[in-house]
């Protein structure tokens, strides 16, 4: 009649771990989707927890599962919303005006502020680079291992996961971008890019007050440098704590 996945993740808790489990995806039979399959599938993965077979569980459901979460007694912590930064405006003028020389010409003095907007607030002690090849390091263990300590909650970002969420996954191809104040790794974000838009996918950082900003402008300007994108896309919980320093940016 129907199933669904829990997929276990260590997740750090006040820095201690557990295996908790991600809900995934249900997949019921048409013709028994009236009969409340998904309500007793996910009965059943709360029942584990209430039973202390697994310390708790989490998901992130779209509107119609959310009723069924509901309804079993899970509770909403938060909503996954995307804040996207445009970093040119042809396309937005191309759709526009009929003529697309004519939307690249309009375009150019925002799109030529908007770059000196961000090479301006590029200090000279914050370098980056961007990595073709999701690889993970000490200096990134050593950074996830700050995280846990500042994150009351956090799931697991150590090498082994990074290897076979980025690194090793067979549909999509991953990139990096790994941020240094002089020596010393302040943060890491990991991406791809389609139809000239880079999606955030995620994001290694310790101190976010004093270093996402700069994470975040360094990454624009290689972004600019090797025009590969018009926008940046970023899907993430609304009460995550860097939310505030993306607005700043100009995300939206």
């Amino acid at each position: 009649m129907g199933f669904t996945g829990v997929f276990p993740r260590p997740v750090f808790v006040n820095g201690k771990e557990y295996l908790a489990w991600n809900c995934g995806d249900f997949s019921i039979d048409k013709k028994y989707r009236a009969l409340g399959v998904a309500l007793k599938l996910r009965r059943a993965a709360k029942n584990d927890v209430d039973a202390g077979r697994v310390p708790f569980l989490y998901a992130h459901p779209n509107k119609r599962m959310e009723v069924v979460h509901l309804r079993v007694g899970h509770k909403k912590i938060s909503e996954m919303r995307r804040f996207a930064l445009p970093l040119k405006f042809d396309r937005y003028f191309k759709d526009r005006l009929p003529v697309e020389f004519l939307a690249k010409i309009v375009a150019l003095p925002i799109n030529s502020s908007l770059r000196l907007k961000y090479a301006l607030k590029n200090p000279k002690n914050i370098k980056g680079q961007i990595l073709a090849n999701v690889e993970c390091r000490p200096e990134h263990e050593a950074l996830f291992e700050a995280m846990k300590k500042q994150f009351k909650v956090i799931g697991i970002r150590n090498c082994s996961f990074l290897k076979w969420k980025f690194a090793d996954h067979p549909n999509f191809k991953y990139q990096q971008f790994d941020c240094y104040r002089g020596n010393q790794l302040i943060g890491t974000l990991f991406f791809t890019v389609k139809n000239q838009v880079v999606h955030l996918i995620d994001v290694l950082v310790n101190d976010h007050q004093a270093d996402i900003i700069p994470l975040f402008e360094r990454f624009i300007n290689e972004v600019y440098k090797n025009k590969f994108a018009q926008v940046l896309s970023f899907i993430i919980q609304t009460n995550n704590p860097i939310i505030p320093l993306l607005k700043e940016l100009g995300s939206k």
